[in-house]
């Protein structure tokens, strides 16, 4: 009788931890995977030269990605690879795009990334104000005891 409990618990825990690897829900499969083709694209400087190196660029950027790391290999097979490298060849690469067609996001999920317009703004901004306030603190002198 206790092979056939053994063999019970085995199949119980087997089976939840089967349930473990893919528990990420939709929208952090969806989030997932505009963060690893972001990383990737910025990696290449906007300019993805061959697929060969997008491929390797691909595995170890999944590799970081524990919870991901299975599905995300799934993006370096040819199919797949090529859908991705398209998309990284338009003027304006949007991860979401590629992610959609993946079937690992919904046309229901939001990017997660802001445009490049608004991150030149924000920094514009930042730059602005950070030298509003070092140009204002001329006065101080700094005097050094030996």
């Amino acid at each position: 009788m206790r092979p056939q409990w053994a063999i019970l618990v085995t199949g119980v825990l087997l089976l939840l931890s089967s349930q473990e690897a893919d528990s990420l829900t939709p929208s952090e499969r969806c989030e997932a995977c505009q963060i690893v083709l972001k990383t990737v694209y910025g990696h290449f400087f906007k300019q993805v030269s061959s697929r060969r190196k997008l491929a390797h660029q691909l595995r170890h950027e999944c590799n970081r990605h524990y919870q991901y790391r299975r599905r995300c290999l799934l993006f370096t097979r040819t199919n797949t690879l090529e859908i991705i490298f398209h998309e990284m060849g338009a003027t304006e690469f949007k991860p979401i795009n590629p992610c959609t067609v993946l079937k690992e996001c919904k046309s229901l999920h939001s990017p997660i990334i802001e445009t490049s317009e608004e991150r030149t703004n924000g920094m514009d901004e930042t730059t602005t104000s950070f030298n509003d306030n070092t140009s204002t603190s001329t006065d101080e002198t700094i005097t050094v005891v030996e």
